[in-house]
């Protein structure tokens, strides 16, 4: 019986923390942000218009309702919390709302902002709610897979760089796709593999805003990278050749 546990607890992990890839992103050429050579500042701004999020509680309420969409627009992800929250008390669903928009200002968007101006050595230092610098870098959040249960979180993000007052002549156009909360393989991996089977004992508390900011800050000192190496003159592994006109 004990054997039979550690398995399909050992099945169970592995559908849910899925196969180990790394993020992708686009090819450009190596001289894609020679632009921002002699800017030392750029403005930073968040966007969450075409967000989808998933995490473990839509993966349960699958099997209920027969929905195979894992992937929720965030206005229906929130509705769907919201109600959930609501039922167990009136009025948690919207302290939970709440909650989850004050993450995003005070909680994940700081973390891209320091790591990736230590990404660049302050070379280059994003700022938010600073709209008078000549360049602005509008990083548009696409994913976020909460994970849970010891599993991480997965997101996936779009980082574009215009100039402040055209901002629909986008310069770079850069896609961070599949952003860990960890490493797969690493010791916090290591560790995230004894609190899943902790979880399913219910030891352990899930909280998925810690495993989110992590995936900001290796977005933040990851593109951070990606621009450097682009002044150093080496081949990044990604970078655009030209302008994108949006209308």
């Amino acid at each position: 019986m004990i054997e039979t546990r550690k398995i399909t607890g050992l099945i169970l992990y592995l559908m849910l923390t899925g196969p180990f890839e790394s993020y992708a992103q686009n090819s450009h050429d190596s001289d894609a942000f020679a632009f921002l050579g002699k800017e030392k500042r750029i403005s930073l701004m968040f966007n969450y218009d075409q967000l989808q999020v998933e995490d473990i509680w839509t993966i349960k309420s699958m099997w209920k309702t027969g929905d195979s969409s894992l992937l929720k627009p965030e206005l229906e992800f929130l509705r769907l919390k919201s109600e959930k929250y609501d039922k167990k008390r009136k009025g948690r669903g919207k302290q939970w709302i709440e909650n989850w928009e004050r993450n995003k200002k005070y909680n994940y968007e700081p973390r891209f902002e320091k790591y990736f101006n230590k990404g660049t050595k302050h070379k280059l230092v994003c700022s938010r709610f600073v709209d008078t610098l000549k360049y602005t870098m509008q990083v548009n959040v696409k994913e976020m897979r909460l994970g849970g249960n010891g599993n991480y979180a997965v997101c996936s993000f779009e980082v574009l760089i215009f100039e402040t007052k055209i901002p629909n002549r986008i310069l770079t156009k850069t896609l961070m796709e599949d952003v860990y909360s960890m490493q797969p393989g690493s010791a916090d991996d290591f560790v995230s593999s004894f609190l899943f089977f902790a979880l399913l004992r219910g030891t352990f508390p899930s909280n998925h805003s810690k495993r989110v900011k992590k995936c900001y800050v290796n977005c933040g000192r990851d593109f951070a990278k990606e621009i450097r190496l682009s002044y150093q003159k080496k081949k990044p592994p990604s970078l655009r050749d030209s302008p994108i006109f949006i209308d």
